[in-house]
């Protein structure tokens, strides 16, 4: 199967599935990143941010509650479709996070578990766009999930898995700093979280 295809599958699967998405993990909002979170505040305490991968949108609704400028974007509009019902007043775009956008620019950055979807070669060029949406000195977190080379899981999504060494190497090449790097345990394929700035 080709990337092409493996976009085309991992994309319908979002789309298809999105309202499940809204209990994935427990009713009402999700705090599974609660940690990293806190940790992004502390780095940046205010500001605009740009969530790219947004998914069904409660990671928006957090940093609303933390007292950010948010605009989300994703490339599923059914996951976009769910995020826009939970919070209304937020500022939602349909957009592949590969290709240069929005303006202006950003104080802050999210992608979570969102790129793990790219293919590893496009990963370099993907964080250099993104790099180029935050302001000098803005602050992002990216977490991807740990592992060895690339699979389709059993619902057809796409993955690739990165060592801590690996994922720094591509941080420093699309010309961030990197800041932090933790590990959130996972079941099979722990989460690499990456506090970067950009310099």
């Amino acid at each position: 199967m080709d990337k092409n295809e493996h976009e085309k599958n991992t994309l319908a699967y979002y789309d298809h599935h999105a309202r499940e998405f809204n209990s994935f993990r427990g009713e009402g909002v999700s705090h599974y990143w609660s940690k990293e979170l806190a940790l992004f505040q502390k780095l940046l305490p205010d500001g605009t941010v740009l969530e790219v991968g947004c998914g069904i949108g409660n990671e928006a609704l957090l940093l609303r509650e933390m007292g950010y400028g948010y605009v989300g974007t994703d490339i599923s509009l059914g996951m976009l479709s769910i995020a826009k019902s939970r919070y209304p007043e937020g500022n939602f775009a349909c957009q592949d996070l590969r290709v240069p956008g929005l303006s202006p620019k950003f104080d802050g950055l999210l992608a979570i578990a969102s790129l793990l979807h790219l293919d590893k070669a496009e990963i370099v060029s993907s964080l250099a766009v993104l790099r180029d949406q935050l302001r000098q000195g803005g602050i992002g977190l990216i977490t991807l999930k740990e592992g060895v080379g690339t699979e389709v899981d059993n619902k057809g999504r796409f993955y690739s898995y990165y060592s801590v060494e690996e994922m720094a190497k591509c941080l420093v090449e699309a010309g961030f700093n990197l800041l932090d790097i933790t590990l959130h345990e996972e079941k099979d394929h722990p989460f690499i979280c990456c506090f970067i700035k950009n310099p």
